[in-house]
């Protein structure tokens, strides 16, 4: 890997391991991590300006690093597993308001191996099985 693409995967890497979930672009990235991490991969922290976040690679680094930590993409056999699951849940004794049902969902989701989607929260998932 060469310069912005060694940069990028090590940021992504980096924010991974620290938020549980890839960015949703460069917006999202504070600039003293990048320098940061740019110093450690020795690549001048201006080159994550042309690091493509929609790319083909990109998709290929989020897979490697998935890989690499013991994750991998939620299917929709996990969702319905979890569906229920949080069914069950509301069912019983007490009943959760949406946020905490949406930490449900996100941990849920990690201890099954599985990542976030980009662009939804927990919080959005737990709306969801409230209604």
């Amino acid at each position: 890997m060469r310069g912005a693409t060694r940069l990028g995967f090590a940021v992504l890497l980096k924010f991974y391991t620290q938020y549980g979930r890839f960015p949703r672009g460069r917006v999202e990235l504070a600039g003293e991590a990048v320098e940061f991490v740019a110093r450690q991969v020795q690549v001048p922290a201006s080159e994550l300006g042309f690091h493509d976040w929609t790319a083909r690679t990109v998709e290929y680094h989020r897979a490697q690093i998935r890989e690499h930590l013991g994750f991998r993409e939620c299917s929709v056999a996990d969702a319905e597993r979890l569906t229920a699951y949080l069914a069950d849940v509301r069912r019983g004794a007490c009943w959760c308001i949406a946020g905490l049902l949406g930490w449900c969902v996100v941990g849920s989701l990690r201890e099954a191996g599985c990542t976030v989607p980009a662009g939804s929260s927990g919080c959005e998932l737990g709306v969801s099985v409230v209604r």
